[in-house]
Formats: structure tokens, sequence, C-alpha cells
């Protein structure tokens, strides 16, 4: 069993142009050197283009060859920082949620609105009801708010009532979307507010681990993905390896999921590599890092079994 706690699924429509020239811009640098290299405008109408999916069966097909049973997806409402989008954020949770209705067995649906929405409460309880909605996906950076904002607390609330989990974006993002929103330390409030709510910070914090370690070890409400850690891992194996050794160690491995936030890294790195990487790392390992069986069982599987179930 192989279950990824971190998946969005998109066609262009579901973000506005300005998301997609920054986006391309970004990627453009950053994979610079690399087979995938190219101008962003040869990113955006090559690369990119193939990760559009209207009825999720590529995301499916990808997952089949990697041996993943199940798959959280999520849309990202980032009206307020990038504008309206084609595809209204309603519209794109309803997409979702019928994908995950049509898939039960491999789709979990997570929905995400920005909070300070007009009636997002009320959005929330009927993706909830009527939608089948598992979870909320908050991001912060593409929301331009804080995750200890007012407008976020009543939703917190309904979570915590219903046992259901907020994934929520932590870690550095590309300009102009302003990291401070997303720093790790800006969830302790709402870890320190609502005990009972179990809050997934996505990427180990991308850059910003440390801190995230940290505000963990007084937090037992929060647990981590290491998703967006592939070029990391692709790029210098035994840093990764130590990374995440520090992060189970610190978390405990009953708090560490894995993730592969397709498509954003699934289109430079296939989900079987990753699965391959991550399963094989009892034998493979480091001098300095070394992992168990069970520890692995746990990140792929057992920790994302208890909090979804």
């Amino acid at each position: 069993m192989i279950i990824d706690i971190h998946n969005h699924i998109w066609t262009r429509d579901y973000m506005p142009e300005t998301w997609w020239k920054m986006y391309s811009t970004f990627f453009s640098t950053y994979i610079a050197g690399s087979e995938h290299s190219g101008t962003p405008e040869e990113i955006d109408r090559g690369l990119f283009a193939r990760s559009f999916d209207p009825q999720g069966l590529d995301c499916l097909r990808e997952m089949d060859e990697a041996g993943i049973d199940k798959a959280v997806i999520t849309a990202i409402d980032g009206t307020c920082v990038l504008g309206q989008a084609p595809k209204s954020i309603e519209d794109q949770n309803r997409e979702l949620a019928e994908m995950a209705r049509s898939h039960p067995d491999r789709y979990i649906f997570f929905c995400s609105i920005d909070p300070r929405a007009e009636g997002s409460l009320d959005f929330v309880n009927r993706a909830v009801e009527e939608w089948g909605a598992r979870g909320f996906k908050l991001h912060p950076n593409m929301s331009g708010l804080y995750p200890w904002h007012e407008a976020a607390y009543p939703i917190y609330q309904r979570l915590q009532a219903l046992g259901l989990p907020v994934l929520v974006h932590t870690g550095q993002m590309f300009h102009p979307l302003d990291p401070k929103f997303s720093e790790p330390q800006e969830l302790d409030r709402v870890l320190a507010d609502f005990p009972d709510l179990t809050v997934i910070a996505a990427h180990l914090g991308i850059a910003s681990w440390r801190e995230l370690i940290q505000v963990a070890q007084n937090r037992p409400n929060l647990v981590t993905d290491f998703s967006a850690f592939q070029h990391e891992a692709h790029g210098n194996y035994g840093r990764f390896c130590s990374v995440l050794r520090r992060c189970i160690d610190g978390f405990g491995a009953d708090r560490v999921l894995f993730g592969c936030d397709g498509p954003v890294w699934t289109l430079w790195y296939t989900r079987k590599w990753w699965v391959d990487l991550i399963r094989d790392l009892p034998e493979r390992g480091t001098e300095k890092a070394s992992f168990t069986p069970e520890e692995v069982d746990a990140m792929l599987f057992k920790n994302a079994e208890r909090i979804l179930s």
C-alpha cells in the first residue's frame, strides 16, 4: 500500500495567466542545464502543457506505474494574489470532487478556498457534506495571508470538530509570492489554539526544515510531508537522506508522510522514481543516515492511513 498525501490535478484554466508566466520563468532558471531546460516560453508550451489532466486519467496511469494506491487531490485558490482564474474555485473543487467520486478507491478529495472569500465556511461545509471532502488545503503564499488569520479560524474549528486534517503549504515560493506567510513558526498559534486539529505541513518547510522540526517538537498535532524534495534527492542523495533522517528523529516516524506534489514535480521526476527511491532507503541509505523498513512503511502509507481514517 502506498498513499500520496499531496497532489494537484489541473487544466490551464485552473490558474490565471500570471501564474503560468511566473511559474515558467522560475522553472526555466531552476532546471537550467537539465534535460528539460528551455526558455520560459518553451517550458510553458511544452512541459507545462503535458501537466493538464482534465479527467485525472494521466495521474491514475502514473500512479499505477509507481504502485501508488491512493492520492489526495486538491485545488489552490490564489485569487487574491494572482487574480481570478478562468475557472472559478468552486467549479474547480466540484470537478476534483467528481474525479474522486468516479475513482473512490484511488482519489481522496481535499477542498480549497481562500478563507476570506464570502461564504467560505459554508463552502467548506458543503464540500464535506455534499462533495465528500476529507480535508482542506490552505496555501498562505498564494492567498497572501498568514495561517493564523482570523478568517481561517472558523474553518479550523469546523475541521477540528469533524476530525479532518488541513494541508498547509510551508516554505519559500518563487518571486513574487511572499515567503513570509508560510514560514513554519506562523503555524504555531494555530497548532496551539486547535490542539485536536491535525495540520500537515507540506514540503517539510523546504529550506526552513530546521525551523519546522523545532515547531513540531512542541506541537504533537503537527505532521509533515516531504514532497518537493525530489530535486534535492536527485542532485544530492546524501544530503536528502540526512535531512529526512533528522525529520524522522525530530517529528517521530509516525508523523512523516510521503507525497509527490504532482504535477509540479512529477513532470521532472516520475512518481515511480520517487516511490522506488523511498522504498529502497533501508538498503541504500547512507552511513550517517539509515532507515528501517518499518519507518519506510510508516511514511509510505501507515501514517496517512491513520490521519485519513
